[in-house]
């Protein structure tokens, strides 16, 4: 390898910082025509850059079949665990007048993010965006009808009047019902996947070319325990949940290359408006016999997880999907009663 090499060649026209880190550019490796391994290519050539020690994690950016970047990995100091890390930073998140929306929004602006609530409850909206500017935040309210596409389409349009780009988008808002399969109707079936689905679609959509232009950017859909496992009662549901789930991957192998990461959260049993007004008159038991953990998960337990998708530790997470459930989709058969069976007796010889 020859030094000359590496001091004529350019440096990648995208700028080299990805989530949390940044890196010293030194140069275009070329491997000539019978290319050894990158690992032992960078071993031999690094030693050979006087004054640079590589002291952090190499990256190596192939350039074509025969050539290779080599990266030194080095994080920004403060971002890893900033409690202010989105200052400067939009985040839009739907359905975030109350329940699980409103405690993410709640604690992306104390984070130093500005929050956009969308909902379609103007009133509830407007309190919630209150509620954060007076805690010291920064909040806007957004009235939507995430059924209405074309409200989603002119609303993005004014919003990007408003500001530059949306950095964190939280796809959280969602309808649910539940009826037998023979007594879904072709309204609420239509419905449901307007809201829960296409809404996440067009918005996803929305946002990118700003992200894109900064070439970072967060995206997190809300998905359901019931997309993953099939539920009693949830045919529109559970089937627009599971894809949620799909699109998350779909998006996320399409925009991994420009800096953006898509997950997905799968919430088990919360404890919000809607679901007790949806099982208000059933037990309780009823859902936490089914749950390791016995219990109902909170809003901030969600919301933890929607904060760790939209930091810079999860820089290098993408098209994940996350349990936020307490063991129920690994639990299988689970019978809390189970020990309390008298063991069989073996038949008498």
């Amino acid at each position: 390898m020859a030094r000359q090499q590496l001091q004529d060649a350019q440096p990648p026209s995208q700028g080299l910082r990805a989530g949390g880190f940044a890196g010293r550019w030194f140069g275009c490796v070329h491997l000539g025509e019978n290319p050894q391994t990158a690992d032992h290519i960078v071993d031999r050539f690094c030693g050979r850059i006087q004054g640079f020690p590589l002291t952090q994690p190499r990256v190596v950016l192939p350039t074509s079949v025969h050539s290779i970047h080599i990266l030194d990995i080095q994080p920004h100091k403060g971002e890893m665990d900033n409690p202010n890390q989105h200052g400067g930073r939009i985040a839009l998140v739907t359905g975030a007048a109350s329940g699980i929306g409103l405690q993410i929004a709640q604690d992306l602006a104390q984070q130093g993010a500005t929050v956009c609530i969308v909902d379609r409850n103007g009133p509830a909206a407007e309190q919630a965006a209150q509620g954060i500017r007076q805690a010291g935040g920064q909040a806007e309210a957004l009235v939507l009808d995430l059924a209405d596409a074309e409200a989603i389409q002119r609303a993005m349009a004014a919003l990007g009047q408003r500001f530059p780009r949306v950095d964190i988008l939280i796809n959280n808002a969602g309808v649910v019902s539940t009826q037998p399969h023979d007594q879904v109707s072709l309204a609420q079936w239509n419905t449901t996947l307007a809201i829960n689905l296409t809404a996440p679609m067009l918005l996803t959509q929305a946002v990118l070319p700003g992200m894109k232009r900064q070439r970072w950017g967060r995206i997190v859909n809300v998905s359901s325990i019931s997309g993953v496992r099939a539920g009693t009662g949830r045919l529109a549901y559970g089937s627009s949940k599971a894809a949620l789930i799909a699109m998350t991957a779909q998006f996320a192998i399409e925009l991994g290359e420009h800096g953006i990461t898509v997950n997905a959260i799968a919430p088990g049993f919360v404890d919000t408006p809607m679901i007790r007004t949806l099982h208000g008159s059933s037990k309780a038991s009823t859902y936490l016999d089914v749950c390791p953990m016995h219990r109902f998960c909170s809003p901030a337990e969600v919301s933890a997880a929607a904060l760790f998708f939209a930091s810079e530790q999860a820089s290098f997470v993408t098209g994940q999907t996350l349990g936020v459930d307490g063991g129920y989709l690994a639990s299988g058969l689970y019978m809390r009663q189970l020990f309390d069976i008298p063991a069989a007796t073996a038949p008498a010889a």
